[in-house]
């Protein structure tokens, strides 16, 4: 997930925070191997983009259809929670709306000397304007307890992970909010409003110059290996023997440099065997 996760994790263990990650909903994703160097396959994607079926059926509307080589196949939640091992139903009750105090004491703290108590509240700690670049400082901050530290790398991975966008968004309160309270934080479907960012993302008319793909992307490249063995050729080195979830496989995978990616969609003499009909019966 690039090289801004592989930061992420270097400060979880500097900070002795890795093992209270790996206990949270999210640890699974620190099997991913150290440096994998695994590379986004942008070519692909949009090659798989290109070829979108657009339904009007309410039901399909929120799904991502691609006509490969003639055969459909879709992209929708039941796939991403596969993917992802997110949970992905309703939430019981959206995020709490939550409005930041006028903190500019309590930032300076933040980046003084002075500790800051496990009791503070810390949405008023970090204010209004706050970014994930203004996490990662804070991860390493002297001053912010081990508990406020706790939240923020579980707030971290939502935001710039699950629900990736420009680097300059800023984080919401009621995200702040809820990692006080770890249960409800690990209870929470993550997974859905990370599937519904995705897709918005993925049916935006596409141009030549599309680069930004928000959301998280990596579950659409990992279910396209999942679903279609024929793209496998593009990679090498992936962690066939990961069962659950299934992007663990592909995260760890190499560029193939020696296959041209246009290729990938001009099917082989036994088109039948380019889909694998429920790919999560593998």
């Amino acid at each position: 997930m690039g090289k801004v996760f592989d930061k992420f994790r270097v400060i979880l263990k500097e900070q002795k925070l890795e093992t209270f990650f790996r206990s949270s909903c999210f640890g699974l994703y620190l099997d991913i191997p150290e440096n994998n160097n695994a590379r986004f396959q942008m070519t692909m994607v949009y090659g798989l983009l290109k070829r979108r079926i657009l339904y009007e059926d309410e039901e399909k509307k929120d799904e991502i259809w691609i006509n490969y080589c003639g055969m459909p196949i879709c992209f929708g939640i039941k796939e991403f929670a596969i993917i992802t091992g997110l949970r992905c139903h309703h939430a019981v009750q959206p995020l709490p709306i939550v409005k930041p105090k006028n903190t500019t004491n309590k930032r300076k703290k933040v980046e003084g000397k002075e500790k800051i108590a496990d009791d503070d509240d810390l949405v008023d700690i970090v204010g209004k304007s706050y970014k994930s670049t203004n996490l990662l400082k804070d991860l390493e901050s002297k001053t912010l307890s081990s508990k406020h530290k706790e939240s923020l790398c579980l707030v971290w991975f939502v935001h710039a992970i699950l629900w990736a966008k420009d680097t300059n968004q800023i984080i919401p309160a009621s995200l702040l909010k809820l990692s006080r309270d770890r249960e409800e934080f690990n209870n929470y479907p993550w997974g859905h409003e990370s599937y519904n960012l995705t897709v918005k993302y993925l049916l935006q008319k596409l141009t030549p110059k599309t680069i930004n793909l928000y959301g998280f992307p990596w579950s659409f490249m990992a279910w396209a290996f999942e679903a279609i063995p024929h793209l496998r050729q593009q990679v090498k080195d992936y962690s066939e023997m990961v069962s659950y979830p299934r992007i663990l496989r592909w995260l760890s995978a190499k560029n193939n440099i020696k296959v041209n990616a246009v290729d990938l969609f001009t099917p082989p003499d036994d088109a039948a065997s380019l889909l694998l009909c429920r790919f999560y019966l593998i």
